[in-house]
């Protein structure tokens, strides 16, 4: 195991948080059993997951309860109840031995062999308005790229996650991949808006990234695609970019960038598909494609 990762140190929190009674009172589904879901060599993947249950459901939890999520006067679109969920994540990260990478608080230990690329609240401006889409968002990374990930999403607290050759899950249940359509026939998430029809039967546009993501792997959608004027931050995408991995679906960018770094201001523009056809159609239709001027809050 990998001897900057101290799931021991991190157990006591995990209890506190999610043990006894403590646990009814949550919004989120009950933690999957890592431990026998994974295939047989990966227990250190599986206490990966359990530090980032806790963490994400923390965070999910103390988003769902706070009452303030007035802006703040930090980077565009951060909410009050951001820095709230922010602090209830890196409550258990922090102790666990893992560098931290999150939207709200930036950087710290960025040199440990493991960290964690977190988005406290990936939807914040949905929870600001009411509107039950939502998630928090945990991966971590080693030298390799994305090892395990972790979703918490509203409006039912379900989770998601993915372990590198371990699978996608949707709760205890294995996600298999679907077959592909023509993009004429399929349905896709966007965020942002395009200047012009990019050629889908239907569009959704539902205010977070990394859950409309994860609906992809879950089978409600063909792909999705960012046509945003300033695209994502890794935060936003990375935790369901795992999932999409382990099912063989397509991710990039759509000026075949780099997906996976550490820098906070760097952004991109995602396109996920189910193969690589329907992916290549997407950026064909969108390459060269000027870009509104909405803004992305959440």
């Amino acid at each position: 195991m990998v001897d900057t990762f101290r799931f021991d140190a991190a157990r006591p929190i995990c209890d506190r948080l999610f043990g006894g009674e403590e646990v009814r009172s949550l919004g989120v589904e009950t933690m999957p059993n890592f431990r026998a879901l994974l295939p047989l060599g990966q227990s250190e993947e599986a206490e990966l997951l359990e530090v980032a249950y806790v963490a994400a459901s923390a965070a999910f939890e103390a988003a769902r309860k706070c009452q303030d999520w007035s802006s703040t006067d930090g980077h565009l679109g951060q909410h009050r109840g951001d820095l709230v969920a922010d602090e209830a994540a890196l409550k258990v990260l922090e102790s666990s031995g893992l560098g931290i990478y999150s939207e709200e608080s930036g950087v710290n230990d960025k040199d440990k062999d493991l960290i964690a690329v977190i988005d406290p609240v990936d939807g914040s401006a949905n929870v600001a308005r009411n509107i039950p889409f939502w998630c928090s968002s945990i991966a971590v990374v080693d030298k390799a790229g994305p090892l395990i990930s972790l979703l918490v999403g509203a409006p039912d607290g379900a989770v998601y996650f993915a372990v590198r050759e371990g699978g996608a899950y949707k709760g205890s249940l294995r996600l298999k991949p679907r077959p592909a359509k023509p993009l004429g026939e399929s349905v896709l998430f966007v965020n942002g808006f395009p200047k012009s029809h990019l050629g889908w039967m239907q569009y959704r546009t539902l205010g977070s990234a990394a859950l409309e993501l994860c609906l992809v792997a879950a089978g409600s959608a063909e792909g999705f695609i960012d046509v945003s004027p300033r695209g994502l931050g890794l935060w936003d995408y990375l935790g369901a970019a795992l999932l999409l991995g382990e099912l063989g679906y397509v991710f990039g960018d759509t000026e075949n960038r780099e997906v996976y770094w550490i820098e906070h201001e760097e952004r991109r523009h995602i396109v996920a598909a189910r193969d690589q056809g329907l992916y290549d159609a997407i950026v064909s239709k969108v390459s060269g494609l000027k870009r509104s001027s909405t803004k992305r809050e959440g």
